[in-house]
């Protein structure tokens, strides 16, 4: 009975992690700052700060690329300074990746910042 308990605790933890996960991340464009929601904290990421947004295709998905963040041939990358002054970057993976690019142009203060991938 102990065994089964365990192997049940054992399992539900990473189905729990894992749901959580791709359910509960959220993106969203205010204003003058992108919050980028995962789980149970919150990144706010200034648009003033932000000095690079790549547009990435992971051709190596389920290859070699197991993390379920990136685990997507819908990628991005932005690059900020964060507010000890040091680089940071975040890596989403939007569903409407291209309308949030969009979005995302509109909103920056130079939209020559986004790169494109060809």
């Amino acid at each position: 009975m102990t065994t089964i308990a365990i192997s049940v605790v054992f399992f539900a933890i990473p189905v729990l992690y894992l749901a959580l996960f791709f359910f509960r991340l959220k993106y969203i464009l205010k204003n003058d700052r992108i919050l980028i929601r995962r789980f149970f904290w919150t990144t706010e990421i200034a648009y003033s700060t932000i000095w690079s947004v790549e547009e990435v295709t992971d051709r190596t998905i389920f290859i070699v690329n197991v993390t379920p963040s990136v685990a997507s041939s819908k990628q991005i990358w932005i690059w900020f300074t964060n507010a000890s002054g040091n680089t940071d970057r975040e890596n989403i993976s939007p569903a409407k990746k291209q309308e949030f690019l969009s979005e995302l142009r509109i909103r920056l203060p130079d939209p020559r910042i986004i790169k494109t991938e060809k």
